[in-house]
């Protein structure tokens, strides 16, 4: 049975929400330290410097905040300590691909097509990582590159969408 650890530096958010959906709350300032399977920090960017990657006792770090990591040593760090780190911009590429499908007029059936490819995405990002000896966040961002570096070839004199 899962048990769901709800912190927000508003304590009575933190009460509303943990009654919502029978959590328990835990105080901002401690976290970090509660024994966790999964941290997810869903609303603060940069939660995760020096000293919160120190004290984390989760195994996985995978939120729906923008730029979870304050560096990228950080994700190193993470690392070091045998904590896996989900990239944001790879498992939170939903909204960015149901916008760009709007956007580009895409059927519904390709930016859904789109969307169900993210396990496979994050797949690649720990495979990639593991084989070049290189931390999840570090990862991401080189076979981000690689794609967009591939679709400048593909088509140099248009905007290269590739999600």
């Amino acid at each position: 049975m899962a048990q769901l650890l709800v912190s927000d530096v508003n304590a009575a958010a933190a009460a509303r929400f943990a009654i919502a959906t029978g959590g328990t709350v835990v105080g901002a300032a401690d976290i970090l330290s509660a024994k966790a399977d999964i941290f997810a920090p869903c609303a603060l960017g940069g939660v995760i410097d020096e000293v919160a990657a120190g004290k984390l006792r989760a195994k996985v770090v995978r939120g729906a905040a923008n730029n979870q990591l304050a560096t990228t040593e950080d994700g190193d760090r993470l690392a070091e300590r045998d904590i896996l780190y989900a990239p944001d911009y790879v498992v939170n590429a939903g909204g960015i691909i149901n916008v760009a499908a709007k956007y580009l007029g895409w059927p519904q059936a390709d930016s859904n097509a789109r969307v169900e490819a993210t396990a496979d995405r994050l797949a690649d990002v720990f495979t990639h990582g593991k084989t070049h000896g290189v931390a999840p966040q570090t990862a991401a961002d080189q076979l981000a590159r690689q794609r967009i570096a591939k679709a400048s070839l593909d088509a140099p004199d248009e905007l290269a969408v590739a999600a």
